[in-house]
């Protein structure tokens, strides 16, 4: 139907016109285009230093990890606090009950959060 409702005088180009029947979603019915993407699939960021492609950059990378203090160290430390009071502040010395930010060492970039809770 899309090229059935087409008129053309040849002494007047200007009145080409061509009527393009409407699919069911509102619009014109066109051909299909084909894009291809590049998707990389990233496994989770974890407590360690990890391999992976920086948005910013654009390199594969070693992640940089800093690790801070979160919800868990303090839950741990008020656990330590109620039953072993001298032990309390253990969890704050302690890499991997803390939450671990990974960077890009290249741009400075930060590329994800691993937290404990």
């Amino acid at each position: 139907m899309c090229l059935e409702n087409m008129y053309f005088n040849p002494s007047n180009i200007s009145t080409f016109v061509i009527f393009v029947q409407p699919s069911k979603y509102g619009m014109a019915s066109q051909r299909p285009i084909r894009t291809t993407q590049n998707v990389q699939t990233v496994s989770p960021l974890g407590e360690n230093p990890a391999q992976i492609m920086c948005p910013k950059c654009h390199q594969t990378v070693l992640s940089e990890v800093e690790y801070s203090s979160g919800l868990f160290t303090y839950l741990f430390c008020g656990g330590l606090f109620l039953f072993v009071f001298g032990c309390c502040l253990i969890p704050f010395c302690v890499d991997r009950l803390k939450d671990a930010k990974h960077t890009c060492p290249t741009c400075k970039t930060v590329l994800g959060v691993y937290r404990r809770l």
